[in-house]
């Protein structure tokens, strides 16, 4: 770890154990160090924005250590060898690829990364986000055959059995919805101010 990274930790945690006995000798005085303490969320504002830091960087970092190949993991599966967890992964690649002045602004007013990440995916257009969850979907149904997705679901009791007809129905639905206004022919746009 950066040496600077351990001296902050260490200068937090010697905050935790102050002395009051020694620091503040009136009650009152130690109220209200320890309430301007309390009110001033700078420490916290900038261990969120180290954070966010950390997960660009492993997200950069992942990318160029083991860039997407037919034949390897990817830079998501380096992650998860590290032991982030599946959206910390996606997170630190999202954080990655995000353009500076978002992740600058991310950074003025920082929350989680994988929060940052939700907000920057659910921002990208509406067919980007449905490419990514169908491809999810895609890779799920090529691993697992319908018979056994089907068996899991009725495995899983009386409530995922309702749940699991009620979503296929509407995948269903909505994908041949889809498919009919993908695949109909488009109408020949006409020109309307020629006067014809």
């Amino acid at each position: 770890m950066p040496v600077e990274y351990d001296r902050a930790l260490q200068a937090l945690v010697a905050c935790t154990r102050i002395d009051e006995a020694r620091t503040w000798s009136d009650k009152a005085d130690a109220l209200a160090a320890w309430a301007r303490i309390y009110q001033n969320d700078q420490a916290s504002v900038l261990a969120r924005r180290l954070k966010l830091h950390a997960y660009r960087r492993m997200g950069e970092l992942a990318e160029e250590l083991r860039p997407k190949h037919p034949d390897a993991g990817g830079p998501r599966s380096l992650l998860l060898e590290q032991g982030l967890t599946m959206p910390q992964a996606s997170a630190a690649r999202c954080l990655a690829r995000m353009p500076a002045p978002n992740f600058a602004r991310a950074c003025k007013d920082p929350a989680s990364p994988v929060t940052v990440a939700q907000r920057q995916s659910n921002r990208r257009p509406v067919w980007k986000r449905f490419g990514r969850a169908s491809s999810m979907l895609v890779t799920l149904l090529e691993e697992q055959s319908a018979d056994e997705l089907a068996r899991g679901i009725r495995d899983s009791g009386e409530k995922a059995l309702v749940d699991g007809r009620a979503r296929v129905g509407f995948l269903v639905q909505q994908l041949t919805e889809l498919q009919r206004l993908l695949t109909r022919t488009p109408r020949p746009s006409t020109d309307r101010t020629s006067g014809d």
